[in-house]
């Protein structure tokens, strides 16, 4: 979600993430009116299962076969665009009592937003660029708190393409800004004998 925020900017993923739920909730209010009216959910695990979704979707043209397998001297692959529901169905045996319908309900908002369905739902840049301008002064504030991506920044990228994720080491898609971040406080390194 780190590399999501950074190439779309803070703003743009906090509506993201609220859409992402929106969509999931009526999904699943839906369906579960029908199949099970009395169980509730809480949580935001089907926002995980969302972005694995919307990785997946991005993904699966770049890198078809996510995993393969031999089982009995056969190969078997797992294909990228469905890696989400082998997540689903790892989860649902190790969590039996897990939301099955709301993780379901996860997994389709993450092809919308991967198939830019979603998109109609977002306010223009301008309007986020507007608000960041009214906001600059307690948005600097939160410098050293938090990483904040300006939409200035990120519309330059946004835009663009798609980066591949699995095609690359994670660390490396990590940009040179974060990498020169480091812990500042007392201490010292594990292992290191300079005091000895």
């Amino acid at each position: 979600m780190a590399i999501f925020e950074r190439s779309h900017g803070t703003v743009y993923t906090g509506v993201t993430l609220n859409l992402l739920a929106v969509t999931a909730a009526l999904q699943y209010c839906i369906v579960g009116s029908l199949l099970c009216p009395n169980t509730h959910v809480i949580g935001l695990s089907g926002i995980v299962f969302s972005f694995f979704s919307y990785i997946a979707y991005k993904e699966h043209e770049l890198k078809p076969v996510i995993f393969t397998f031999k089982l009995s001297g056969r190969e078997y692959s797992i294909p990228t665009l469905y890696s989400p529901f082998v997540f689903l169905v790892v989860t649902f045996i190790l969590l039996p009592s897990s939301s099955l319908f709301g993780h379901l309900a996860g997994i389709g908002s993450g092809y919308l937003l991967g198939m830019d369905k979603l998109k109609i739902l977002y306010p223009p840049s301008k309007i986020i660029l507007f608000i960041e301008q009214k906001l600059q002064k307690p948005i600097s504030l939160l410098d050293g708190i938090v990483v904040y991506y300006k939409e200035e920044d990120a519309i330059a990228t946004r835009g663009v393409s798609y980066n591949p994720l699995l095609s690359q080491d994670v660390e490396s898609a990590v940009n040179s800004d974060t990498l020169g971040v480091h812990y500042r406080g007392e201490g010292h390194v594990l292992g290191n004998n300079a005091s000895a």
